[in-house]
């Protein structure tokens, strides 16, 4: 259990320098520049099991975060997508998660009214089930497997 919450620590502490090596960017709004793109890897023993790719982009509309999460075929082959979608003050438009492999997974979360609503189905399932939450739009969404959105936790919280 220490050495889990070692690595962890150790890991958060190293985000910006790894995040600091560029992919290309994908293809932007007129007038949105990129303010961050990169990846982050995940090690187990001194061996790269899974990286994320990720890349952030402002305009006067907001910002969006896209991230994609795969693991090392050795450790199995899991691949996770998300984009987050933000105005200019932080307030959630509408975020998306997709399983891609092994399953078909997805959810989205997007005001409703005052409040949040999320949307989501599992593998086989046929219809969408809903939830809603009594949260106001300036909620921060917290994936467990996206270090992205702690980066942008920390700018958030940075700007304060």
């Amino acid at each position: 259990m220490k050495l889990s919450v070692l690595s962890f620590t150790v890991l958060f502490c190293i985000l910006p320098a790894l995040s600091s090596a560029k992919d290309s960017t994908p293809k932007q709004d007129p007038g949105s520049r990129t303010v961050d793109s990169g990846t982050f890897g995940v090690f187990q023993n001194e061996h790269r099991i899974a990286t994320e790719t990720f890349s952030i982009t402002q305009s006067g509309n907001g910002s969006v975060a896209t991230s994609e999460f795969k693991t090392d075929p050795a450790v199995g082959n899991a691949v996770q997508s998300s984009k987050l979608q933000l105005t200019p003050n932080g307030e959630i438009i509408n975020y998306e998660w997709k399983e891609i492999s092994p399953g078909t997974s997805g959810a989205s979360v997007a005001p409703n009214n005052e409040f949040l609503a999320e949307r989501y189905h599992d593998s086989g399932q046929t219809k969408d089930q809903q939830q809603q939450f009594l949260l106001p739009l300036s909620t921060s969404i917290l994936d467990d497997y996206f270090f992205v959105q702690r980066e942008i936790l920390v700018w958030r919280y940075l700007a304060t």
